[in-house]
């Protein structure tokens, strides 16, 4: 028969458990929790933040009092990462309530890397280098020690406040190569490799600077530069810097198969990595061939002052270097340093454009003809003619137009003379009504127009424009240009005028005469004081009937004077005479 106690439910309110456990690292740990004996019995659960955990034992025993304990056991291997670990054991018995227990896992473990550089680390040279290891470890106290190969770095570099950090500062490419860092404590060390990588752009690009070749020939040139990463070098034209023609890494060769005049010119050799790119190595490639002269400068004339020295240039392109010859008239003459002289030839492009300059000294009208020069080299021989002037200025420029502000017009013209050909400008202008005059120069080549400032507003200028070059000065551009500068009213005017036009979409400007303007203000004014002449005159007559108004006016003109004169008639009332003058 059983008692009442054993009759009644009781629910476990008690457990018996380890709440902290130290173990070492890949030891085992029995973790163990009971209830108070209850009724019914108690099922024991175990959590983690893994999820359920299976219990290794669980036994149920008899109470002495009544009721039943409920004892569960779990064992766990121990690893680094359970340090710290919670572990909660749970109790219920189906009478809708539960109790449990957390348990903190302690494991003592030797260091383990948070945070360590490892693999291959790229690094800019000449940047500031911060390498940082974290190692995490139960005890907690860690020392570190980095490494280059088998040395230990000491000194100047390690961090002194324990954070485990590696400072190079400027690193230089010098400083590359394997690497390593070391974390320490009572219960073992850890140890982590890497390698730093210093990286810079692409150094000596190295190619021929120049190749001759035979006609027909093929030729190979190698270009090469170092760097870090290994660059990419390639081939291009001057002329066509945008078509790669050979390409490689590290190296490259430019080849070329059956030559011609045509592949003559210069080639870029271009090397560039992730870095930078470098600036080219330029190679002149040059396949032979007889003189000839490129067709711009076929039409050159040579021109000095009588009494000056003249100087003729003949520019042909060859290969192998020519040799030259002049001559007068069809008349071969003997250079000398009196009369004439024959400069020594020189390579102008660095390529195959040579030039011969004949010097004509004192020159007088004889000398004013044609000359002859002729090239020759072991592919053939060349002749051309040459003209010696005397000098020619430049053409006038034309159609010079004005847009004037209030104290500055902004110039342009047009000139048929080849730009390159020009030196200048030189801007001639004075106010109307004076012959004071100014000048403005507008150097550079190719330039056709021209500000002038520091003008007077509401004043008429005249303008005009002489181009000048090496042979002299033109004439001025004629007739002179005149325009009048605006003063600030006309300039405000316009400016309204441009706006109301640009609104209306019209596109273009309305400007007034100022005479006119002046006029229908004065106008507005003599009509104004009329009427209030008249409206006084009028009300004075309303006061005194015997007094009559004779109003004479002998000029409307705007502006003329204006008076009113009260004056007494013969049968002795009184006359008003209104006289515009």
């Amino acid at each position: 028969m059983c008692t009442r106690r054993e009759e009644e439910a009781e629910s476990a309110s008690l457990f018996s458990v380890l709440s902290l456990k130290l173990i070492g690292r890949r030891e085992e740990a029995a973790l163990s929790c009971h209830t108070t004996p209850s009724r019914p019995r108690s099922t024991i659960t175990w959590y983690s933040r893994a999820g359920v955990l299976q219990a290794t034992s669980t036994v149920h025993s008899q109470a002495v009092f009544g009721g039943t304990i409920t004892r569960s056991e779990l064992t766990i291997r121990a690893t680094a990462d359970d340090n710290g670990r919670v572990v909660t054991c749970v109790a219920q018995n189906g009478l809708g309530s539960s109790v449990n227990v957390n348990i903190t896992v302690s494991v003592l473990h030797g260091p383990v890397w948070v945070k360590v550089p490892s693999g291959r680390l790229d690094f800019l040279e000449g940047g500031d280098l911060v390498l940082t290891a974290v190692a995490a470890a139960n005890p907690p106290t860690v020392s570190y020690s980095w490494w280059r190969g088998p040395e230990m770095i000491i000194g100047e570099g390690i961090s002194e406040d324990g954070t485990g950090a590696l400072r190079l500062n400027r690193i230089h490419r010098n400083q590359q190569g394997n690497y390593s860092v070391s974390a320490h404590t009572s219960r073992g060390t850890a140890h982590s490799d890497f390698f730093i990588n210093v990286q810079y752009g692409p150094e000596d690009v190295v190619a021929a600077t120049r190749v001759t070749l035979d006609k027909g020939g093929t030729t190979s040139v190698i270009c090469s530069a170092k760097g870090n990463p290994t660059p990419n070098i390639t081939w291009t034209r001057s002329n066509d810097n945008t078509s790669v023609l050979w390409w490689g890494v590290g190296e490259a060769r430019l080849v070329v198969e059956r030559a011609s005049k045509e592949d003559t010119g210069v080639y870029l050799c271009k090397a560039s990595n992730s870095v930078t790119t470098a600036p080219p190595a330029v190679t002149a490639l040059v396949v032979t061939q007889p003189p000839t002269t490129p067709k711009e400068y076929q039409s050159v004339r040579g021109w000095a002052a009588i009494g000056g020295n003249g100087y003729l240039k003949c520019h042909v392109t060859a290969a192998p270097t020519p040799t030259f010859s002049w001559s007068v008239n069809g008349e071969a003459f003997v250079p000398n340093k009196s009369k004439y002289f024959v400069h020594h030839p020189e390579l102008t492009d660095g390529v195959a454009l040579w030039i011969s300059v004949l010097e004509v000294r004192r020159v007088t009208d004889r000398d004013y003809t044609s000359y002859t020069c002729k090239a020759h080299n072991t592919e053939g021989e060349h002749s051309l003619s040459l003209t010696l002037g005397p000098p020619l200025p430049p053409q006038a420029p034309y159609n010079l137009t004005a847009t004037v502000v209030t104290t500055s017009a902004v110039l342009s013209w047009r000139h048929s003379q080849p730009e390159d050909s020009v030196q200048g400008y030189t801007v001639k202008y004075h106010p109307v009504d004076s012959k004071e005059y100014k000048f403005q120069d507008v150097p550079g080549r190719g330039g056709t127009a021209a500000t002038i400032k520091g003008l007077i507003a509401s004043t008429q200028y005249a303008f005009a424009v002489q181009a000048y070059s090496e042979q002299g000065r033109s004439l001025y551009s004629a007739p002179f240009y005149v325009t009048t500068m605006r003063d600030a009213v006309e300039e405000a005017a316009s400016s309204s005028t441009s706006t109301g036009s640009s609104n209306t979409g019209s596109g273009t400007q309305h400007r007034v005469p100022r005479l006119i303007l002046i006029i229908i203000c004065l106008t507005g004014a003599a009509l104004l004081i009329l009427n209030i002449v008249v409206v006084t005159c009028f009300l004075r007559s309303e006061r005194a009937p015997s007094t009559s108004f004779d109003i004479a006016t002998t000029a409307t003109t705007p502006g003329s004077a204006t008076c009113v004169d009260l004056v007494s008639s013969d049968d002795g009332s009184s006359v008003a005479r209104l006289i515009i003058r």
